[in-house]
């Protein structure tokens, strides 16, 4: 089996308040954002029958996420990654930084042995990820403008029976 998934979100954020109306304050402004993300990937899985009673299942997925944001606290607060075209509008004068990318390659694979009398014994082995991101102007203050991805890696082995 061969796969593929792609998720594109843009979106822009905007400070709603009683003054302000359903509307919302213009982009720009103090409490606003604008911010992309896009994820493509592709994977793909392949299963064996070893004998009548062992299977071996390999599964890998490459994936590639990309996020711009810029990001306005107040007019001495703004956040810029990937995000240029938008800086003017912002009030933004300096340097953007680059857009995020993180791409990896996650593996999973399974062994199952069936006995004689219907028990199940079987291994699982994978890892995942979580891409990372940008705190915005909330983790520039503190130092952390952006946070890294989280790669999980896991294990499990069990037996499975009917019991009668």
């Amino acid at each position: 089996m061969v796969g593929g998934y792609y998720y594109s979100q843009k979106f822009n954020q905007r400070d709603i308040s009683f003054a302000s109306g359903a509307t919302g304050d213009a982009l720009g402004t103090n409490a606003s954002q604008v911010a992309s993300i896009e994820n493509t990937a592709v994977f793909g899985l392949a299963a064996w029958d070893i004998t009548d009673r062992l299977t071996v299942q390999a599964e890998v997925r490459y994936q590639r996420e990309t996020k711009t944001l810029i990001d306005r606290a107040s007019a001495t607060s703004i956040f810029c990654a990937g995000e240029a075209d938008s800086a003017v509008l912002f009030g933004f004068a300096g340097t953007c930084l680059a857009q995020g990318e993180w791409t990896g390659t996650d593996p999973r694979i399974t062994v199952n042995y069936t006995t004689t009398g219907g028990t199940l014994f079987y291994a699982v082995y994978g890892q995942g990820r979580k891409p990372g991101g940008f705190n915005g102007t909330a983790g520039t203050g503190v130092g952390s403008p952006t946070y890294a991805e989280e790669i999980v890696k896991g294990g499990e082995i069990g037996v499975k029976w009917t019991l009668s």
